[in-house]
């Protein structure tokens, strides 16, 4: 019985001290909320050529030098937005939990464009062409979506979720990876050889004049032009489509 109630007692101050001390992610004294009107900040980053988008966002993409990012929103949001770039990465998303804010329009200007990834529902557009990428790695994890103009001398998508991609240019070898109802459109991309895996509802179009390999597990279609070789298997209700 006595140890019984030395229990009780702590469990009691243990949740008393919950209670009036909660977590940040319970409290929404912790949380950000955006103030104010929206204002362009130009803020100063290290070198990268990737982005990582974790936020609620629009992310405008332009190639030259030198680098420059502004970004277009309400100033506490501004400066809760993360900074700090890794291997020339710079994971866009917030340093502090945001409940409510207006919207977020990022504007990027970088030399060289390696790698662009989106998690959650922001979008990402290139203002005019990029050239003289080598390996270029687009991927979606949800609904956000890509539109970029580019040439690249290979290419890799991925999505997964409900997520679109639309890219224009050239590649010299694409490899496409679908997992869900997400669709990839290239049909304005002239291409070499290309891969591509659907397993789910996404479909894809392509404009390749090499060997075209596709794999379906669903019944996402492939759509393709430019008079390639094709190699398929297919596991459900999709298919191939000429256009």
């Amino acid at each position: 019985m006595k140890n019984l109630k030395v229990v009780l007692i702590v469990l009691g101050v243990g949740l008393f001290f919950a209670f009036n001390n909660p977590p940040k992610f319970l409290s929404h004294s912790h949380s950000i909320k955006g103030e104010g009107n929206a204002v362009t900040k130009e803020i100063t980053l290290d070198p990268f050529h990737s982005i990582g988008l974790s936020l609620d966002a629009d992310v405008i993409l332009k190639q030259g030098s030198p680098q420059k990012v502004e970004i277009d929103a309400e100033a506490n949001i501004i400066d809760n937005i993360k900074t700090k770039v890794r291997n020339g990465s710079w994971n866009i998303g917030f340093e502090e939990n945001v409940r409510k804010h207006e919207k977020i329009t990022i504007y990027i200007t970088i030399p060289d464009l390696k790698a662009v990834s989106v998690a959650g529902s922001g979008d990402v557009t290139t203002k005019g062409a990029f050239t003289g990428m080598e390996n270029l790695a687009l991927s979606i994890a949800g609904s956000g979506d890509l539109k970029l103009e580019g040439e690249a001398k290979s290419l890799d998508i991925s999505v997964a979720g409900s997520g679109d991609v639309l890219m224009t240019g050239s590649a010299g070898k694409v490899g496409v990876s679908i997992a869900g109802s997400g669709d990839v459109n290239l049909k304005d991309l002239v291409a070499g050889d290309c891969d591509i895996s659907i397993a789910g509802s996404g479909n894809c179009k392509v404009n390749t004049s090499g060997n075209l390999d596709v794999s379906i597990v669903g019944s996402g279609d492939v759509y393709y032009t430019g008079g390639a070789k094709v190699h398929s298997s297919i596991m459900g209700s999709g298919d191939l489509h000429e256009m």
